[in-house]
């Protein structure tokens, strides 16, 4: 009975913080766009914290406090019987941990399956800059795409290399590389592997905005690396016609050049047509886009040190919501 009560208190703490803090995140969405402005690198990197906060705090509060608190003060003998709301809170978390797990799973086992089938019929283009190898694959889709969380490789369908120019080739690789550069790649599983329910939509936003921001950043990025925005604009839409049926990659972990449902492939158009026809400028996309990631998980990670003197009190807690 001790070991079920603990498992179904941690349960419990993992839900119930995961699910406040994940509404918290979603309405704070119109703040965070309004306050970044024009600044897609660091309005990326914001919306990626508050996505993927709630399930950090709901992994940190039952692992690093409901459990060593419960391990310290209850007794080994206790014959407490947690109450029906409390099974069915502890299973809501359980279930979200186990979906966490094999959307994880399932994802990383399709990405390295589909690397490996590329992988085979690859011919080796040479290393681009900042030594990542790009490879020209037998596709006939229309296939640009960084693949990687650790050890990025970049794949192009034959079909993109004849299509595009060098130049139009250079900038959609100096897309891809920025993408690399800021790890999106791992974000995205993260982001994937997290994801809310289909039937709450307006949480959904959070991932959505995320990825058209990412997207945007990635042009900036590429365009700061020295690639034009006609260029990149060029690429875009010869790749986007090459094929009207694109893969589904929402089981991916990889950046494609465009996407597969067309959203954040229509923002980086407008965006890329503002630049050409000099509308707005670049506001320095990489400037402070990996300010805010440390500062706030060293606010999160002070903030639990701080807790960890009040595990006493934490236990009374646990005690009163069995009761």
């Amino acid at each position: 009975m001790f070991y079920l009560l603990c498992i179904t208190l941690c349960f419990v703490a993992m839900f119930v913080v995961t699910a406040a803090t994940t509404l918290a995140s979603a309405s704070l969405l119109p703040l965070v766009l309004a306050r970044t402005g024009r600044r897609p690198a660091v309005a990326a990197n914001l919306i990626f914290i508050l996505r993927i906060l709630p399930a950090l705090l709901g992994l940190i509060v039952a692992a690093g406090l409901v459990l060593p608190a419960f391990l310290e003060f209850e007794p080994s003998a206790t014959g407490e019987i947690p109450g029906v709301p409390l099974v069915l809170l502890a299973a809501l978390g359980g279930l979200m941990l186990s979906v966490t797990l094999v959307r994880c799973w399932q994802i990383l086992r399709t990405t390295f399956a589909m690397q490996r089938k590329w992988l085979q019929e690859a011919e080796c283009l040479g290393l681009h800059q900042d030594r990542v190898p790009v490879y020209c694959v037998n596709q006939s889709s229309a296939l640009m795409a960084v693949t990687g969380l650790f050890r990025p490789q970049i794949f192009v369908s034959r079909d993109v290399a004849c299509v595009l120019n060098r130049s139009e080739l250079d900038a959609a690789l100096a897309h891809e590389l920025s993408h690399v550069s800021t790890g999106d790649n791992l974000k995205q599983l993260l982001l994937k592997i997290t994801r809310p329910p289909s039937w709450v939509p307006f949480l959904g936003r959070l991932d959505s905005a995320w990825a058209n921001n990412s997207e945007i950043a990635a042009d900036e990025g590429a365009i700061m690396r020295g690639s034009s925005a006609l260029d990149l604009s060029s690429a875009l839409i010869k790749v986007g016609r090459l094929s009207t049926h694109h893969e589904s990659r929402v089981g991916l972990a990889a950046s494609h050049l465009v996407d597969g449902c067309g959203s954040a492939t229509q923002v980086r158009a407008a965006r890329l047509r503002e630049l050409l026809e000099g509308n707005s400028g670049l506001a320095g996309s990489d400037a402070g886009r990996g300010v805010y990631t440390p500062l706030i998980f060293s606010a999160v990670i002070l903030l639990y040190l701080a807790l960890l003197s009040s595990l006493p009190a934490i236990h009374e807690l646990l005690e009163f919501l069995v009761r």
